[in-house]
């Protein structure tokens, strides 16, 4: 039990104690940052305590602020505590976690009670998993290295996917926890051969022209002799032509091959979903018929890699067994989170809760269909 701050012997009071009730003792604790009295002190719910405002020395002076406690740090100073800007995410497993702020190296160090103090402006990176607690303590990537604003880790392997918190302590004081997806490496394409075009010679017919000689006309002369009284002979030659004939060449037309064109097909983009926690990849995931929803969730990647571009996807459920699949109609199925067959897009990944007390005991299938054509599909049972 905690009591913080009140009014003394000598005025409004700035200290807190807390009471062990097994062993009936109060300790010490840290004090507050300011004194306070007729205060309010809430529990939260990560186990905290809030006291805020008050006045002082019950003169009406009212107090404008207010303190933390957390158990094992006492009140913390925000000037004190580390700030987180940005974090990697999401973050692909086999990946390094990046992380800009402030106060990474803190504002004090420690001391054994003597001069020689040590210093600890080292932070400590938590990485703690959303679904099953899985915590991990990061390192620094040795290359890399940090600074006051900037923290690089070594490559994040053997974590399951999904949604975390990453937390910074510098000298035992947390920072406010920033939310990280975790993703898998996305599995290498395959390469699509693609196809070459052969050319086929066409033969060209070429017309040739043939000439054919014609013998020339040769002239024949023929003589008459005429007898008359003067015995004068009088010889006549008559020349008969023979015409030459003239070769024509007849040209025959060449045949030209003319080219087919190929149509070009348009690709078909090459989306792959990859089914995340709850839900295991290898379909040995087994639920409590009774636990309400099984949340079904997938992350996309286009080409093989990682994409938050998600297009309009839709959900298919099968119950499966020796009798082959039977298809389930979603108004069985969908609930009150969920529009139809509609998956949700939220934080780079589709989501859809499934009813599971009425799917039933048995085993089931689940499809993620993107314009007609299922991309990925996971397995659970329910008992």
């Amino acid at each position: 039990m905690l009591v913080a701050a009140g009014h003394g012997i000598s005025g409004t009071l700035i200290s807190a104690e807390l009471y062990d009730p097994a062993s009936g003792t109060w300790g010490a604790t840290g004090s507050l940052t300011t004194a306070r009295e007729v205060h309010t002190a809430t529990l939260v719910p990560n186990g905290n305590v809030l006291v805020a405002g008050g006045v002082i020395n019950g003169l009406g002076h009212v107090v404008p602020s207010a303190d933390l406690y957390d158990i094992g740090l006492g009140f913390m100073r925000p000037d004190w505590q580390p700030q987180i800007a940005t974090a990697t995410s999401p973050l692909v497993l086999g990946g390094s976690l990046m992380l800009t702020g402030s106060r990474f190296q803190g504002i004090s160090q420690a001391s054994g009670g003597n001069l020689q103090d040590s210093s600890t402006n080292y932070p400590l990176v938590q990485l703690r998993d959303f679904d099953n607690i899985h915590v991990v303590f990061l390192t620094v990537d040795p290359i890399v290295g940090w600074s006051d604003s900037s923290f690089a880790s070594t490559p994040v392997n053997d974590f399951p996917p999904g949604p975390a918190l990453v937390t910074v302590f510098t000298n035992g004081i947390p920072s406010d926890s920033k939310y990280v997806l975790v993703m898998s490496p996305a599995a290498s394409p395959t390469p699509t051969p693609t196809p070459t075009a052969t050319a086929t010679p066409t033969a060209t017919a070429t017309a040739t022209a043939t000439f054919t000689p014609t013998p020339e006309p040769t002239s024949t002369p023929t003589a008459t002799a005429t007898a008359t009284a003067t015995s004068t002979p009088t010889a006549t030659a008559t020349a008969t032509a023979t015409p030459t004939a003239t070769a024509t060449a007849t040209a025959t037309p060449t045949a030209t091959a003319t080219p087919t064109s190929t149509p070009t097909p348009t690709p078909t983009p090459a989306y792959a979903a990859q089914v995340q926690q709850p839900i295991n990849a290898d379909g040995s995931s087994v639920f409590n018929v009774r636990r309400g929803v099984v949340p079904v969730k997938f992350t996309l990647t286009l080409g093989g890699v990682l994409t938050c571009a998600l297009p309009p996807a839709t959900i298919a459920v099968y119950r499966t067994g020796t009798g082959g699949n039977q298809q389930i109609d979603e108004s069985v199925y969908s609930g009150p989170a969920d529009t139809g067959s509609n998956f949700r897009i939220d934080s780079c990944q589709y989501a859809y809760n499934l009813s599971a007390s009425v799917l039933g005991v048995g085993t089931y299938r689940v499809d993620i269909i993107i314009n007609g054509q299922v991309v990925g599909s996971a397995t659970f049972q329910l008992r």
